[in-house]
């Protein structure tokens, strides 16, 4: 893997529980299992492998990054692949590995963005291309300005990003984690579906 230099938002968002207004663990702890729609399709470009670790940057306080890193584990628990949380992204003892997504809050996403992810360092291997590090960045005011359940789309934000960071396509239509825009309090919809879990598995 490349490393890069650290980036993101240096703005400091209150603690995610404070936020919410509810037990943001037991929710997201029942976000993630659930039965799912079948439908998938590995066309964005996919990690290098099967070892999906991340970092936070400094936007990120501790609240926050325990919440996300309880969305990332569903990633790990319903497929093949494994997670590996690496602290912060910075330089020094905890920053100084590779990493292959770094979290970053920030307020500069595009009007009705939540989230993004971008591959920023694409390596070709064999005749595919893969993605070495990518970013996700998490808008939170944009979430609480578009309204519904604020811990049902937090926790949708963070997986769909996930999904994108290991290849998956968005759903349009289809009542999964991968659905874009805004959720109601649907639990199949912040989580993925059986496909992509057999997606992501037969790819990885």
């Amino acid at each position: 893997m490349t490393r890069h230099p650290a980036r993101g938002s240096r703005r400091t968002i209150g603690p995610l529980a404070r936020r919410l207004g509810v037990p943001a663990a037991a929710v997201i702890l029942g976000a993630l299992f659930a039965p799912g729609p079948a439908h998938a399709a590995m066309e964005r470009t996919p990690a290098d492998n099967a070892t999906h670790d991340y970092c936070f940057t400094s936007g990120f306080v501790t609240a926050d990054e325990i919440a996300t890193s309880m969305m990332v584990s569903g990633l790990a628990s319903p497929t093949d692949m494994s997670v590996t949380f690496r602290g912060d992204c910075g330089t020094g003892a905890r920053g100084a590995s590779t990493v292959d997504v770094w979290f970053i809050e920030t307020t500069a996403l595009a009007p009705g963005v939540r989230g993004q992810m971008q591959c920023q360092v694409p390596v070709r291997v064999g005749g595919n291309v893969v993605c070495d590090t990518a970013d996700i960045k998490i808008d939170y005011a944009e979430i609480v300005a578009q309204g519904g359940p604020r811990a049902a789309n937090y926790e949708k934000t963070i997986l769909h990003e996930i999904g994108h960071s290991v290849g998956l396509v968005d759903h349009n239509g289809d009542t999964c984690v991968m659905k874009q825009g805004p959720v109601g309090d649907i639990l199949s919809e912040r989580r993925f579906s059986t496909s992509d879990i057999a997606t992501i598995n037969a790819h990885y």
